[in-house]
């Protein structure tokens, strides 16, 4: 017995009959064809008793589909996975029950696709994934949905259309992913989303009219994972983020309206990766961010109008990676920063306003990697910078006021991933010292012409760069193993 039927890429296929004897040459109207078509679908349901898979994608020109008739599917008993993509003419789904042992249901590039009946979902008690792609003239879910108690995963992406989710979604009690995307007319969810008690990861994208968040969100204790982005309109988060205590996860990007964070995110305990991203308006980081120390992660990118960080950064007792980049008009980093002790990568990029660095940067002791780019009013490097003894990557590029480097970096001897000094036009001299940096290394002096020739007789030894000062302003050093 079949249990998987797949119609795929027959871009020309215009129609599906169902025969049941030698057809003689006759003409046939379209009217006939489809009346005798339904005296004989009750052939075609006996014909499938065991099929599990259906797939029908990419038959633009299909006109009728026996197999999604309300008669056959009810009958197809053993179907388990249902998806249709590409069917350009199907408007809706069956109005009838599906099988009740469908597992999986997938509906793509229907661009004709308007209503999913609320009936097709009242008998799906075994239903784990539900995804809805690219139908972009689909309006609505049906409340129907509320039946799909087993349901697991559910993906609605780039259904330009859709401009309300249903209450019924509350009522998904085993629903652990949801994801809504490229949804541009979506412009609220309901209230009723605080009842996914099971929820652990949500993702919402590209909804540019959303204005607002449910404040029930703080009541998904599940949740791990929450992700929001390029939703323009967004102006905060709701305050009862803070109760939710599982997540692990936040990332905010491309919601250019939103300001600050709420206050109690502190509370966040199990929080341990926090990206802020392409905000625009975003000014602040709330104090109580000192609190999170299950944090690893934090990284703040094309955040213009962000001015400081708090002092209770340095409290941060767990984090292992900041990352701060396209902040233009941050002009210093809090002095706490020396007391991340268990920091290990520190990256600073394409921040102009930042003229100094914290003094205390050389009590990072677990730091690895520090990466300073594009910080052009960056006069010096602070001097403690020769006791960051786990170092083994030091990146400074595009500083142009940098004029220095500090003393005591022949002392970095678990340098051996990378060492590389490049586009700082006014530095003009080395410390002393730095050409008993470890043998491993291999120098590179810049020519005047600003090609770097590597010169022999330093390579994979003892490395020497006395005439540092005579570099062309384009000069490069770099050490690599």
């Amino acid at each position: 017995m079949l249990e998987k039927l797949e119609l795929n890429t027959m871009p020309n296929l215009e129609k599906w009959t169902i025969s049941v004897e030698e057809e003689e040459e006759a003409d046939v109207d379209d009217e006939e064809e489809e009346e005798e078509d339904n005296n004989n679908l009750h052939l075609l349901s006996s014909m499938f008793p065991r099929l599990k898979d259906l797939s029908l994608e990419d038959c633009g020109k299909l006109r009728r589909v026996p197999m999604l008739s309300a008669w056959v599917i009810q009958h197809l008993t053993s179907l388990h996975n249902l998806e249709i993509k590409g069917l350009e003419g199907l408007v809706s789904l069956p109005d009838c029950p599906a099988p009740a042992t469908l597992e999986e249901l997938y509906i793509e590039k229907c661009s004709s696709l308007v209503r999913l009946p609320d009936c097709f979902f009242e008998n799906l008690n075994s239903l784990s994934e539900f995804q809805i792609w690219s139908c972009h003239k689909f309006a609505s879910l049906p409340e129907g949905i509320r039946h799909l108690i087993t349901l697991k995963h559910l993906q609605i992406n780039d259904c330009q259309g859709l401009t309300t989710l249903p209450e019924g979604l509350g009522s998904l009690s085993s629903l652990q992913v949801l994801k809504i995307g490229n949804c541009s007319d979506l412009s609220s969810l309901p209230q009723g989303i605080q009842h996914l008690t099971a929820l652990k990861t949500l993702h919402i994208w590209a909804s540019p009219v959303l204005k607002a968040l449910p404040e029930g969100l703080g009541s998904l204790s599940s949740l791990e994972e929450l992700e929001i982005q390029y939703c323009s309109d967004l102006s905060s988060l709701p305050q009862g983020i803070q109760h939710l205590s599982a997540l692990r996860t936040l990332v905010i990007s491309g919601c250019s309206g939103l300001k600050t964070l709420p206050k109690g995110l502190g509370n966040l305990s199990s929080l341990q990766v926090l990206e802020i991203r392409s905000c625009f308006d975003f000014s602040s980081l709330p104090q109580g961010i000192q609190h999170l120390t299950a944090l690893k992660t934090l990284n703040i990118l094309g955040c213009p109008v962000l001015e400081t960080l708090p002092e209770g950064l340095g409290s941060l007792s767990s984090l292992e990676e900041l990352e701060i980049q396209d902040c233009c008009n941050l002009s210093f980093l809090p002095e706490g920063i020396q007391h991340l002790t268990t920091l290990k990568k520190l990256g600073i990029l394409e921040c102009p306003g930042l003229k100094t660095l914290p003094k205390g940067l050389g009590s990072l002791l677990s730091l690895e990697e520090l990466e300073i780019e594009g910080c052009c009013n960056l006069s010096s490097l602070p001097e403690g910078i020769q006791h960051l003894t786990a170092l083994k990557k030091l990146i400074i590029s595009e500083c142009l006021h940098l004029k220095k480097l500090p003393e005591g970096l022949e002392s970095l001897s678990s340098l051996f991933e990378a060492f590389q000094i490049s586009d700082c036009s006014c530095l003009r001299a080395s410390p002393d010292g730095l050409g008993d940096l470890d043998s491993d290394y291999s120098c590179y002096r810049a020519s005047s012409d600003g090609r770097g020739d590597l010169d022999s007789d330093y390579s994979r030894y003892r490395a020497s760069i006395d005439g540092l000062s005579d570099l062309d302003s384009d000069g490069v050093i770099e050490f690599s193993d």
